[in-house]
This record gives C-alpha cells, sequence and structure tokens, in this order.
C-alpha cells in the first residue's frame, strides 16, 4: 500500500464497479488500497453518484508542448533529398 498517493479516477471507478460484488475489506486487499481510502470513495459516490477526483480533471489546464517532448526522426526521405 502506498501512503500519500493520489488514487487515479480509474482506479476510483473500479473501486465503485467491484462494490457490486465484494466487500470493502476484499476490495482493500485485492487492490492494496487502505480500508479508510476504499470507505472514502465509495461513500462520495453513494453521497453524489460522481467520482472524487473525476470531475476535477476536465478543469485542469491543457499541458504545454514543448521542444523535448517532441521527437524528430532523422530518416531520410527521398522526397526531401534532391
Amino acid at each position: 500500500m502506498v501512503k500519500g498517493r493520489k488514487t487515479s479516477s480509474d482506479i476510483q471507478r473500479i473501486i465503485v464497479r467491484l462494490s457490486a460484488l465484494l466487500s470493502k475489506e476484499d476490495i482493500s486487499i485485492y487492490t492494496g488500497l487502505s480500508h479508510r481510502t476504499v470507505k472514502r470513495i465509495l461513500q462520495h459516490f453513494e453521497e453524489t453518484g460522481t467520482i472524487p477526483d473525476e470531475e476535477k480533471e476536465w478543469r485542469r489546464r491543457p499541458r504545454i508542448l514543448r521542444d523535448e517532448d517532441i521527437n524528430v526522426s532523422t530518416v531520410s526521405c527521398a522526397f526531401f533529398s534532391g
């Protein structure tokens, strides 16, 4: 179990789906998350019908593309080689 790490919305969705089949304790064991984390995610879903951090994801600032993010191919091409 990793402490202090944010649980992704994908994992949170999986927890909600597993809750239809498994107990909170079993979900905690299978996912490696604390019982408290599983309980918090399910409680939020029961109260609001949403995944806790899902609504925040669409508000994030888009990532800025930097020079080092681009892979440049150095393969020669007959079109460009006169």
